[in-house]
């Protein structure tokens, strides 16, 4: 039996038509203007494709993360589990907490204050004035994508020149946690980068 065919009696296929329309290499070539028609018309949609349901509107997002009494974030179809295994944003309760408290201080103000607004103000001018007088810049190589890295390391107090590394850790973390469709050698890529990660 095909999905189409497993999928056929689903009621929530006619119910969002929309959703039901989607399919991945749609939403990896321009996701946006799909995005913004479910937003207008189904911002709460049931993408079969995908096995799962897309909320696009950013009220509705807000207020399902707070429905912990109807919803949860532990799933084992999740691909955040599959890559990292059980973490903060896989799990409820008294596990949830215990991995909050791990990280919860190096994201309160004080420390970003002393020193988190500095370092990221100091990567963010040392990248723009990398540029120097290039008349055109891909301004997502060469600060976008490079921003975040340096930030995570800073704040984490790893050194600068972990970046490629983290970099390309970090590739392969965005097309696992991506991977809807399963694909092996994806899976394998992502998987094997968090074995390194924890090595490192």
């Amino acid at each position: 039996m095909t999905q189409t065919q497993s999928q056929s009696g689903d009621p929530r296929i006619a119910r969002f038509p929309l959703g039901a329309a989607i399919t991945s290499a749609q939403l990896d070539a321009d996701p946006y203007p799909m995005l913004a028609l479910l937003r207008d018309h189904e911002p709460i949609s049931w993408v079969p494709s995908l096995g799962m349901w897309l909320v696009t509107g950013y009220d509705d997002v807000a207020r399902l993360l707070l429905d912990t009494e109807r919803l949860t974030t532990v799933s084992p179809r999740s691909p955040i589990v599959d890559t990292f295994g059980a973490n903060m944003l896989t799990t409820e309760g008294a596990d949830h907490s215990r991995y909050r408290r791990a990280l919860q201080p190096r994201f309160m103000k004080p420390y970003n204050a002393e020193h988190l607004l500095a370092a990221t103000n100091a990567s963010a001018d040392a990248l723009v004035d990398a540029f120097g007088d290039k008349p055109e810049i891909d301004i997502r190589h060469a600060f976008a994508a490079r921003l975040p890295v340096q930030v995570t390391l800073a704040t984490f107090g790893l050194p600068a020149d972990a970046e490629p590394l983290v970099r390309r850790w970090y590739d392969a973390f965005e097309l696992g946690l991506a991977n809807y469709e399963g694909d092996p050698a994806i899976r394998a890529a992502a998987k094997a980068s968090a074995d390194e990660f924890r090595a490192y």
